[in-house]
């Protein structure tokens, strides 16, 4: 197959050179084809006469206009297929004009021709005969003369090698599709193959290898069947978002649905953040709840940002994910600094428990749509009987009995000797304290398992390769003992309730429950399970502003209140990016209760004109307290300068800790369209302090970002930019704030947009940052990025 793509691709740029050299002496080497398609009453594809359309060359027409490609139709230029993206009338049709590659490939080769199996028909003689003979009937078609479109494969093979023993490997794929009566239809992917690995995730659309999903829509009901992802959406804490192996029932009667599921979770949700590391593009170990690396990101269940924007999965967009190792690396086209602020929700597996579930929501309208409600209700447990790959004996499960939710201190020693020659460790004294020593795979006398503890909590650090080195006791981030899997539960449930008295207001409450059982193997301190929270919001939408006959613009405001207790536990994210940012809450928050006082303004006095305030007062437990303003200018208006202008200031004290803090932070953009030149300007600065309630200054930095760059438009498929990014930072030192470091960045791209069926990209980056410590070395980060 790729063969043949090779063989395609160079006689396309053959062509296309030929067609460069001779343009003005000679008609274009590519014939210009017009059809006219009709639509088959369901039948999702259309063909065209011809394959290897030339890509960029399709124009469609239908009623009159023309439709726009990735947006009411996509094509496969290869086969010549048109898989249309919205609803035509069975009696229409689509005028078709194209452009198609004079090559003559069939669609595949193969070396031995395959003549389709028919049976032979039996004469009447030998039905009477051989049918009453043997009682037989001859082969029938499974799904007879229906509409079903089907097709799949199915392959078995032996393997045997040194080493291994005869395996039979085998694999069925089998895909329907088609109305089985006049308003139900069936789809449905088998698959049962003996290849349990996850998809590659360099790319920005996956293809699973082993999905399985049955699922069957009528009118009012739609069943599913299998692996399906599980989408809750609505209000602050009811949104939830799983991948999941079961079944699901959706019905819908008027303005009334509902949805209910159980299933096997095949992971567990959390969110990991961190900081980037300078002249480090990746790859990034992500990890699980209690910080541990053995884990399996589920295919697909990623989302990724950095400083607050969200990342494309693809070697063309921002990163890629290794789903079995949990790591994560950006592209040449996202550079990272020791800056970049990195946020990652996942599903993972610890290969622990299996992992039941079971929901249902409800949703509905009344009243001409002014009153909505939504209610979700959510049961995730592990089965504490159905340990994947986990062990645990009998004393083990006493002793977590008597933990409670103690949990973080089950821990067990782990180092076991099996043997001389079965281990991998051999147990040495080091200063007068016994360690482990990594000998190599079956050298040792002892297997030991290590457990992630945290940075400073240790007595063993990370070698690579399975191996696990002995450093000092309080200098590792690892330790010999294991920690206990321990069987986990959680009950949710949210309300939500929208009302909107008239088109100018509109009111919404929402209100959670969470019961969570930190132990299932206990029923100590089972009494602090249920936790609450509440939100209540009130937005008056935007409403014009008159002066006599003089219009002043328009007007919106809000407001929110939301109450969470210190026993709630979310069970997905109920917080926006970067939450602990915008209030400047520590980065290990001990409690969990939090009470929080929002409103914002927003005055329009024109399009393109707009002036934002917004402020809030943040409270946890009973020392913390987050103050919070927020000011926005922007200006768009046809021939004048794009600009926006931000600046917010938090103020934040700690009785626990006795600091306070003060944070300033500043963000202005420009950018402006002369003839062919487009010069745009970005500054963002920040200057953070935290001092003692003696108003000595303990902690803080500041830092002035600015960059200038220009854009020209050398021709209408061709520009050419160049960027140049200066940043100095400053840091506290001794109680006095000095210079830290000075970073300079440039970047140059040149980009080409269908330019002769041609498009391609060049982008060079270069950063470079110096830090006033002598012991502290240069860092240089350099990425080039070429795109055809």
């Amino acid at each position: 197959m790729k063969c043949k793509q090779y063989i395609l691709l160079a006689t396309a740029l053959l062509l296309a050179t030929e067609e460069a050299k001779a343009q003005s002496q000679a008609p274009s080497p590519f014939p210009l084809i017009h059809e006219v398609l009709s639509i088959v009453p369901n039948d999702s594809l259309l063909k065209l006469g011809h394959l290897f359309v030339v890509p960029g060359s399709d124009t469609l027409r239908f009623g009159g206009r023309t439709l726009e490609r990735d947006r009411a139709y996509e094509i496969d230029y290869r086969m010549g297929v048109i898989r249309p993206l919205a609803d035509f009338p069975d009696t229409d049709s689509i005028h078709a004009a194209y452009r198609t590659l004079p090559v003559t490939l069939k669609p595949s080769y193969h070396f031995i021709d395959f003549v389709p199996w028919k049976p032979v028909e039996p004469s009447p003689q030998d039905s009477a005969t051989d049918g009453a003979a043997s009682g037989r009937s001859g082969p029938t078609d499974l799904f007879g003369e229906s509409d079903l479109r089907r097709s799949g494969s199915i392959t078995r093979g032996v393997s045997v090698g040194s080493g291994q023993g005869l395996r039979l490997d085998s694999g069925l794929r089998l895909q329907l599709e088609g109305k089985i009566t006049s308003d139900v239809e069936v789809v449905a992917a088998l698959s049962d193959q003996n290849i349990p690995i996850q998809p590659e995730g360099n790319t920005q659309t996956l293809q699973e290898i082993d999905k399985v999903y049955i699922q069957v829509r009528g009118p009012a009901v739609q069943a599913q069947l299998g692996d399906f992802h599980l989408n809750y959406a609505g209000g602050r804490f009811g949104n939830y978002q799983r991948k999941l192996q079961g079944a699901m029932l959706q019905l819908s009667r008027g303005s009334m649905m509902g949805t209910v599921s159980g299933a096997v979770s095949k992971g567990k949700f959390t969110t990991m953040r961190f900081q980037g590391q300078e002249g480090l593009q990746g790859p990034y170990q992500l990890r699980g709840q209690k910080g541990e690396s053995e884990i399996i990101v589920l295919a697909g269940t990623e989302r990724v940002w950095v400083d607050g924007d969200p990342m494309v999965r693809g070697e063309e967009n921002d990163y890629v994910i290794e789903y079995g190792s949990g790591q994560l690396t950006f592209t040449r086209k996202r550079l990272i600094t020791g800056d970049s602020r990195i946020e990652v929700d996942f599903e993972f597996s610890d290969l622990q428990f299996q992992r039941n579930l079971y929901s249902a929501k409800f949703a509905g309208s009344g009243f001409s749509d002014r009153l909505s409600f939504n209610a979700t209700f959510v049961r995730e447990a592990d089965d504490r009987n159905n340990l994947l790959e986990a062990a645990i004996n009998e004393s083990e499960r006493a002793l977590l009995a008597e933990l409670g939710d103690q949990v973080d201190s089950a821990f067990v020693e782990s180092g076991r000797f099996v043997g001389p020659g079965k281990g991998d460790y051999v147990l040495v004294d080091s200063l007068g304290q016994s360690t482990f020593k990594f000998v190599g795979s079956g050298n040792g006398d002892y297997q030991v398992a290590f457990a992630f503890v945290g940075a400073g909590a240790g007595d063993y650090s990370y070698s690579g390769q399975a191996r696990f080195s002995f450093v000092g006791s309080g200098k590792g981030n690892y330790t010999t003992k294991r920690l206990l899997p321990v069987p986990q539960g959680q009950n949710f449930t949210s309300f939500l309730l929208n009302f909107e008295p008239s088109s100018a207001i509109g009111l919404s409450g929402e209100f959670a429950l969470s019961q969570t059982d930190r132990n299932l193997w206990s029923s100590l301190d089972d009494g602090d399970n249920l936790g609450g929270a509440l939100q209540l919001q009130a937005r008056f939408k935007p409403i014009s502003i008159r002066l006599g006959e003089m219009q002043l613009g328009e007007v919106q405001v809000q407001g929110l209140l939301r109450e969470k207790g210190n026993r709630f536990f979310e069970i997905s994210r109920d917080q926006e990016v970067e939450y602990n940012r915008k209030w400047d809450l520590p980065g290990i928050v001990e409690e969990r209760g939090e009470s929080v006082k929002e409103f914002g303004f927003t005055y329009r006095p024109f399009q393109g004109g707009q002036v934002l305030v917004d402020g809030g007062d943040f409270r946890q437990g009973e020392g913390f307290q987050s103050n919070r303003w927020l000011g926005e200018l922007m200006l768009r208006r046809p021939k004048f300068p794009d600009i926006r202008y931000r600046e917010e200031q938090i103020e934040r004290s700690d009785g626990k800790t006795e600091v306070n803090g003060d944070w300033v932070r500043r963000l202005g953009q420009a950018r402006y369209q002369i003839w062919r030149f487009r010069p745009h300007f970005r500054y963002e600065g920040e200057n953070k302090k935290d001092r003692a309630f003696s108003d000595s200054l303990r902690t803080g930095f500041t830092f002035d970002d600015i960059t200038a760059g220009l854009a020209f438009q050398v021709a209408k498929p061709l520009e050419i930019s160049f960027a140049q990014t200066v940043r100095e930072d400053q840091r506290v030192t001794d109680g006095t704030m000095r210079d830290y470091s000075r970073a300079v960045s440039r970047t140059f791209r040149a980009s080409l947009s269908r330019w002769r069926n041609l498009q391609m990209s060049f982008e060079v980056t270069n950063r470079t940052r110096e830090f006033e410590q002598e012991d502290l070395p240069e860092k240089r980060t350099r990425l080039a990025d070429i795109f055809l």
